[in-house]
């Protein structure tokens, strides 16, 4: 009787080991996933796809938070697999972003270097039209108000070639950006038609006109 008791102990024994062995928490899993991670956020998949960055960001803490609930309950109820299977998604899914995210600052770079292309090249045709003398009060207005305006932006476009210099490639976009805004508005301004001031002289002289007759 005894000897059965004993083994009957010995199975129960055996089976909880065995149901808690088949819940090991899913330790390589989970380094996998937090080294794929941190490595997407060091290749700054954080700045150029924040949203794709923040999912999958959020995907590996829910993982992690499941684990560690699970792990301060029964460990008869314990079961990682869904845990273990979201890990490895989290890993595929990072290194994809890591990826991705070279490929848009590579994009992004070529971007800012032809938006500063442009914004120098009108600077320079907008400072040529300076050289023409304006006609008439509103076109010497509209010019010196470009020639107050032009200094500020050029100072725009360096600070986007420092940026991108420093590597704050999105940064400099921002800069240089703004720049071809201030410059489509200036030249918006030097091609709107100037008022002739002509309504004054035919008013004065048909005035004359009249009083000679």
């Amino acid at each position: 009787m005894k000897r059965l008791r004993l083994i009957a102990a010995i199975a129960a024994a055996s089976f909880v080991l065995m149901m808690i062995g088949c819940a090991k928490e899913p330790v390589r899993e989970m380094g996998m996933a937090k080294a794929a991670v941190d490595s997407a956020k060091a290749a700054q998949a954080d700045l150029y796809l924040p949203d794709q960055f923040a999912s999958v960001n959020e995907s590996l803490n829910t993982a992690l938070a499941d684990i560690e609930k699970q792990k301060g309950g029964s460990a008869m109820k314990r079961n990682y697999d869904k845990d273990k299977t979201s890990l490895i998604s989290v890993t595929s899914l990072a290194s994809d972003l890591k990826t991705k995210a070279g490929e848009e600052k590579t994009r992004v770079q070529a971007e800012v270097e032809s938006s500063i292309a442009r914004a120098n090249s009108a600077i320079a045709e907008i400072k040529s039209e300076f050289k023409k003398p304006a006609k008439g009060k509103k076109a010497k207005a509209v010019a010196a108000a470009a020639k107050s305006k032009i200094a500020a932006i050029e100072a725009s476009v360096k600070d986007a070639q420092s940026a991108q210099a420093g590597g704050d490639i999105l940064g400099a976009r921002e800069k240089v950006n703004s720049a071809l805004a201030t410059i489509g508005s200036l030249k918006t301004e030097q091609s709107a038609p100037v008022e002739k001031p002509a309504k004054a002289k035919v008013k004065a002289k048909a005035k004359s006109k009249k009083h000679h007759r």
